[in-house]
């Protein structure tokens, strides 16, 4: 995933220019797990589509308003 350099312009590093890797672009809800095996899926081509080229799959305990502990994630590259 390509980089972002950010100008700062405000705060306690107002003036510095930060480079931020493997930036999270939008996140995507695939489902509800219940601890059982399950499947969701995304059209790659959308993904590429809008410049990705990198994906991180995570399963979040709690609720979208509430959200909890991480449980597991992996990444994928987006061929």
């Amino acid at each position: 995933m390509k980089a972002a350099t950010i100008a700062i312009g405000r705060g306690e590093n107002k003036g510095r220019t930060v480079t931020y890797h493997n930036v999270v672009r939008r996140w995507i809800k695939l489902g509800d797990w219940n601890g059982k095996a399950n499947a969701w899926s995304v059209p790659v081509q959308k993904l590429k589509g809008d410049g990705i080229d990198e994906a991180a799959v995570v399963v979040q305990s709690g609720t979208a308003e509430k959200p909890k502990a991480i449980l597991g994630g992996t990444l994928a590259a987006i061929h």
